[in-house]
């Protein structure tokens, strides 16, 4: 699975990558007339369960989902290496769970149900609902990463990538877990078919085909909605983003302040003259913040006035609480043309581990992980916001960061009206990992589940223009093919000027929460129903 995902990025491979765990989970399901091992008796309950079978699934599960995460977030040992298996031990822990919960609650009696269709089709609904649930409790309690869910790997395919307007990346990762358990299933059933000399036909597998086909034509059917709309229904927005590709090492440093004002002068000059209806810096722009220096808010303001354009960036923000306490936020700024009322935006969502340390004083080993990255701690704004450009006549929504890769958030501007996402974002604290690239992967899924499009301006990365059905239609390269370095992506997004809210932004992730729902119930009364005793039938 971890070769689904950037840098390897072969997607096909998530419509397989879970039958080996699947196997691996029911191979030793006995034989007709045969029972199940007795669990084991002796010593303390704990050591009893680790001895049983329920403990080998989970540790089956942690284990496959401990490499999947070392693969995929490898990047994160560029800011911390110390936090990076210990991060992946944790999310794994949601790999376990699924991998427990398909051994006590689905696992079937004998072998003889893996020769039922109808088994199969109950089995692979079950299992794929329960890990689309598992997938959405993850970044419930990882509240900074629903990163990567199984889902993502689609995001190039852009009819299933349509779905997502429906039900977000869990109704492709849905999908996927169910292909994945019906490949299992069917193998499964071709070797006992084989044994017993008897090969049936297989409904359930063609049943997963034609369910399969039937969602590449209805996201095909969805695909060019805004393309082929009216062009009295459409607006145009000519953008241009600056990416300035500064070192994370300089980009703060007093040495490199010169170098930084010239830097954005002079790709903001060539946006002017390309011109850009709105031009985009990336998040924390300048080196103090505009807020926190006079220095900056004079370029800043001086740069925007003598353009005469819409301005949006990132900066530092703060206030100052009753007792004079400061108080610090992550903020996006919009400056309008015409010296028009500014606005400001900050950021809700905050990043565990990157604007605050979770449990800083009550659990200071987290702090000690981190060192001093986090000097301190960011507050999370309280509500998103939107902007109106008036010229043109379009309302933009502002995330910042890693706010693109989370659909709960991206959906609260367009409900509020925007017709474009904007996204300000600086990764260069992974510098040329993969973590950029998977960034711009999982955001693309904000484009196509609320049907606008989301104009990402990075430090250095992945600077892209997506349009409302998720197709990266430009992404800021040099003549080299290097997405890294300085430069500026100029070009025209459209947006519809009534554009339809979503099932997905009217309802957000509910298609998850009820597979989560749905999981836990399962699990619940399978737990209770371990626990009852069994009828003695001489007494009956």
């Amino acid at each position: 699975m971890s070769l689904a995902f950037a840098p390897a990025e072969q997607a096909w491979l998530a419509w397989v990558a879970l039958v080996p765990l699947s196997l691996a989970l029911w191979w030793d399901v006995p034989a007709e007339g045969m029972d199940e091992p007795p669990p084991p008796t002796g010593g303390r309950r704990w050591t009893r369960w680790l001895r049983g079978r329920g403990a080998r699934a989970f540790g089956l599960g942690w284990l496959a989902g401990l490499a999947f995460f070392l693969g995929t977030l490898a990047w994160l040992s560029e800011v911390t290496v110390a936090g990076w298996p210990i991060v992946c031990a944790g999310l794994a822990l949601w790999w376990g769970l699924w991998a427990w919960w398909m051994d006590r609650a689905l696992r079937p009696r004998t072998t003889a149900s893996f020769l039922s269709s109808v088994n199969n089709l109950v089995l692979a609904a079950a299992g794929s609902v329960a890990w689309t649930g598992i997938e959405w409790g993850r970044s419930v309690v990882f509240p900074f990463f629903p990163w990567n869910s199984l889902g993502v790997a689609l995001h190039e395919n852009l009819p299933f990538l349509q779905l997502a307007q429906w039900g977000g990346v869990g109704g492709l990762s849905l999908l996927l877990a169910w292909v994945n358990l019906i490949g299992a299933l069917t193998l499964r059933r071709f070797w006992l078919e084989i044994r017993l000399g008897k090969v049936r036909p297989h409904f359930d597998f063609t049943l997963t085909m034609v369910l399969v086909l039937g969602a590449f034509l209805l996201g095909f059917r969805a695909l060019d909605e805004e393309r082929l709309a009216p062009p009295e229904q459409k607006v145009s927005l000519h953008f241009a983003s600056v990416q300035p590709a500064i070192p994370q090492e300089e980009k703060f440093a007093d040495a490199a302040v010169g170098r930084v004002f010239d830097t954005l002068r002079q790709l903001t000059e060539a946006a002017f003259a390309s011109g850009a209806q709105l031009v985009l810096w990336p998040e924390a722009a300048t080196p103090r913040g505009v807020f926190f220096s006079q220095r900056d808010y004079d370029f800043v303001t001086g740069l925007a006035k003598e353009g005469n354009r819409h301005l949006i960036f990132g900066t530092l923000d703060h206030d100052f609480a009753d007792n004079n306490q400061r108080t610090d936020y992550n903020a996006a700024v919009f400056l309008p043309r015409d010296a028009g009322d500014a606005g400001l935006y900050r950021k809700i969502r905050l990043v565990p581990f990157g604007e605050y340390i979770p449990l800083r004083r009550e659990f200071p080993p987290f702090a000690w992980i981190v060192g001093d990255e986090v000097p301190s701690d960011f507050t999370s704004g309280r509500e998103p916001a939107v902007w109106d450009l008036g010229e043109p006549a379009l309302k933009v929504g502002p995330l910042i960061c890693f706010e693109d890769a989370i659909g709960e958030v991206a959906r609260q501007p367009v409900l509020r009206g925007a017709q474009v996402l904007v996204n300000v974002t600086n990764d260069a604290w992974f510098h040329r990992s993969a973590a950029s690239r998977q960034h711009l992967h999982n955001a693309v899924f904000r484009a196509a589940e609320n049907r606008r499009p989301l104009l990402r301006c990075a430090n250095t990365g992945m600077t892209a223009h997506v349009d409302a059905s998720g197709r990266i239609v430009a992404l800021l390269r040099d003549e080299t093919g290097d997405t890294f370095g300085r430069g500026l992506l100029s070009g025209v997004t459209e947006a519809l000027r009534e554009p339809r809210v979503t099932f997905y932004t009217r309802n957000g992730d509910v298609l998850a929460k009820a597979c989560a729902v749905f999981a836990a119930m399962h699990a619940g009364f399978v737990l209770v129903m371990a626990r009852k005793p069994a009828r003695n039938p001489t007494l009956s």
